[in-house]
């Protein structure tokens, strides 16, 4: 090649920079519509396609003593009837990763309903991990809550522990729904409870396990027998989800009974007085979590046993 480039004259060497300035502007060009086409590709996979609800949000009001509200890009579901100054409780629960926020509005209403204020917030393209700072803004602007925890489902709870993390002055606690901390948050002092589901085809269960050397030892893992993935939120199917042998109703159930059951243990005032009936009148038959502690390698592990009379 060297040999070759001794035979270029100055003529052939002034031709080859002025063929180099004539194709630059080609060049940007072709640079410029790649960035476009992957930016539109990035939005349609992430965001167009997104899961969304299968109904609208707001619906959850006729069921269940609560007013949703759009806030910080997604919704805010508060208790009509706030319990009073000094026990108000608040959730921030990120999103899952092509989820949208609209999708965990059902899920979370029976515990607004007792008396927690949740949020799920917005997150770039669905994907949290374009901002786990999310739980920011709602912390700071919103006023009366007395303590506050943050959470979410599979990305978004991983998520949510990096913000606990690095705040662990601004919240009490994390709630992980399939999901695992990536970052150490064993000496944080955090409250701390994982939920999974035995049909869980999406969870990666080897860096589940792993991962538990993550959190405070004294933290509470709940399974949910025969639910899946989607089944935290409510937005039908998803790709390479296990087959669910409950409802969606019914693992919706067993998901906030077991937060209540935990945010009791927390000394929150959600009810606790009334067994965990979520609502529904003394002695109503409710597929919830019957759930056995037990010791297993230093953590509080609960396991499901099936339907409850409360």
């Amino acid at each position: 090649m060297r040999e070759r480039l001794q035979w270029l004259t100055p003529g052939d060497d002034e031709r080859l920079r002025d063929w180099a300035r004539r194709l630059a502007p080609y060049a940007v060009v072709t640079v410029v519509l790649l960035a476009l086409l992957v930016g539109v590709g990035a939005w349609v996979y992430f965001d167009y396609l997104a899961y969304g609800p299968t109904e609208s949000p707001a619906a959850v009001e006729s069921e269940y003593d609560v007013t949703v509200e759009s806030g910080y890009g997604g919704y805010v579901v508060r208790p009509n009837d706030q319990p009073p100054d000094g026990e108000r409780a608040g959730l921030v629960f990120y999103p899952g990763g092509r989820v949208e926020p609209g999708s965990y509005v059902r899920t979370l209403a029976p515990l607004a309903e007792r008396g927690v204020t949740v949020v799920v917030p917005a997150v770039p393209l669905n994907l949290a991990v374009l901002d786990s700072d999310a739980a920011s803004p709602v912390v700071s602007n919103e006023n009366g809550i007395d303590s506050w925890y943050v959470g979410g489902h599979s990305l978004g709870g991983a998520m949510a522990c990096r913000y606990a993390n690095g705040n662990a002055d601004r919240v009490g606690g994390v709630v992980l729904a399939a999901s695992y901390c990536d970052v150490n948050v064993s000496d944080s002092g955090l409250a701390t409870v994982a939920i999974t589901g035995t049909r869980d085809g999406v969870l990666n269960r080897e860096r589940f396990e792993s991962n538990r050397r993550f959190l405070p030892a004294d933290a509470t893992f709940v399974s949910v027998e025969g639910m899946n993935h989607a089944q935290f939120g409510n937005y039908g199917a998803q790709d390479g989800d296990g087959e669910a042998t409950i409802s969606t109703t019914t693992a919706h159930e067993r998901v906030v009974a077991a937060l209540v059951d935990w945010l009791c243990a927390e000394g929150e005032a959600v009810g606790c007085e009334d067994g965990g009936r979520l609502g529904r009148p003394a002695g109503a038959e409710l597929d919830i979590t019957a759930a056995r502690a037990v010791r297993v390698g230093g953590w509080t592990s609960r396991e499901v046993s099936g339907p409850a009379r409360i």
